[in-house]
């Protein structure tokens, strides 16, 4: 007997005969329920892919609206830095200080002006030269929020920080912000100031370097504090003949803290860029300048002369580069062994006494100067000096060979 008919999706029935038919009825089950699924994930698909348009559009309208309902919140809560709503309500108010009812939106930027504004109370009972000479510190082209913060706390601190002197700050931040862009375009990396003030090195070895560039370096000398190494290279083509000299005339007392490297490469120093060079050593500019490099740099006798006292006068100097400059015997003679001047008492030995190493190769250095450096090795004057470069300078050979034997000597007589 044939089995009970059983429905068919296409004729209602069938007759199942054998197993055989049965089975085909079975694969061919099994592959309309596959044909559906896979249709049913088709049509979800395009659904999503018409209705994303949609969604996008309602998540970035509703996005604008929370960020505008943000803004509106802040901007009726804190105005930095004129506004003076700036007190917590989780801490009492100063003496003398009224309490403020708005209600306040706890962001960073309160938090510091909160702080500033409270040191600021403390700070307004202070004479007037000393508030001037305090504001005058925290004038940071870097930084001129914090200025800000505080002159806006009082009318009186407000009268330190006249328009004149703000539209001056806005300008400095501006050049700081140009020479920060410079810095990026020339590989540094640096986008910001903050990312210029926390640098520990810079090395400009492009020739997009101008004068006024080295002018706003040196303004910024004060608001370097982390800066240790500094190069400047190939840079004469834009820097001009006073590139360097604008930089040493802006560096004032204290500029440059912590740099012990500077190094400047193929720049026109000559004698007016040494002079402004030693007047700013002599300022206090470069505190722990421990390596100076001056290569290529024009400078001859005369320039020379006008440097080596202020460079006698840092025994923390450890190396000093000078190779590739026109300088001769006369340079070399005011360096390491300078004439007393007429009736004042001879220069105190060992004025370099730390001075480890002294490059001039590629000078005018002849036997003469050579004979200087042996009598100042003979003498004590240089005691720390463990490496001398005079190859391819005017010496001859004995005339070398005689140096490098005073420093074998000196040598010798430093580590007895």
């Amino acid at each position: 007997m044939s089995p009970e008919p059983r429905y068919n999706l296409r004729h209602g029935f069938i007759s199942l005969r054998s197993a055989g038919e049965s089975r085909d009825v079975l694969f061919t089950l099994a592959f309309y329920y596959l044909y559906l699924r896979l249709y049913h994930m088709f049509i979800v698909y395009r659904s999503v892919l018409l209705l994303a348009p949609v969604w996008g559009l309602f998540l970035t309208t509703s996005g604008f609206a929370v960020c505008n309902m943000q803004a509106r919140l802040l901007s009726s809560s804190v105005r930095i830095p004129f506004q003076h709503n700036l007190e917590s309500p989780r801490s009492p108010p100063l003496p003398g200080q009224r309490q403020h009812s708005a209600p306040m939106v706890s962001t960073r930027r309160a938090a510091a002006a909160e702080r500033a504004r409270a040191a600021a109370m403390a700070f307004s009972k202070l004479s007037g030269d000393e508030q001037g000479i305090i504001l005058g510190q925290l004038r940071n082209p870097l930084e001129p929020r914090l200025v800000m913060y505080f002159s806006s706390a009082s009318k009186e601190l407000r009268a330190l920080l006249p328009p004149a002197a703000q539209r001056q700050l806005r300008a400095d931040y501006e050049e700081a912000t140009a020479l920060c862009l410079k810095l990026c375009r020339a590989n540094m990396g640096m986008l910001s100031c903050r990312e210029l003030r926390e640098a520990t090195r810079i090395h400009w070895w492009t020739k997009v370097l101008s004068a006024a560039d080295l002018a706003t370096l040196a303004k910024l000398g004060s608001v370097l504090p982390a800066l240790e190494k500094l190069w400047l290279d190939k840079s004469s083509d834009s820097a001009g003949p006073d590139g360097v000299q604008r930089l040493a005339e802006g560096l004032v007392a204290g500029s440059l803290p912590a740099l012990t490297y500077l190094d400047i490469d193929r720049m026109h120093v000559d004698e007016a860029g040494a002079a402004a060079l030693a007047d700013a050593l002599d300022r206090g500019a470069l505190p722990r300048l421990e390596f100076l490099v001056l290569i290529d740099a024009e400078i001859g006798d005369a320039a020379l002369a006008a440097l080596a006292p202020a460079l006698r006068r840092r025994p923390a100097l450890k190396r000093l580069c000078l190779g590739g400059n026109p300088l001769g015997d006369e340079g070399l003679a005011a360096l390491v062994a300078p004439p007393p001047a007429a009736g004042t008492p001879p220069p105190p030995a060992g004025a370099l006494k730390n001075l480890e190493l002294l490059h001039l190769r590629h000078t005018e250095v002849s036997d003469a100067g050579c004979a200087t450096l042996v009598a100042a090795l003979d003498s004590g004057a240089l005691p720390a000096l463990e490496e001398l470069v005079l190859d391819n300078t005017c010496a001859s050979d004995a005339a070398i060979d005689a140096a490098s034997e005073a420093l074998a000597r000196a040598r010798s007589r430093a580590r007895a």
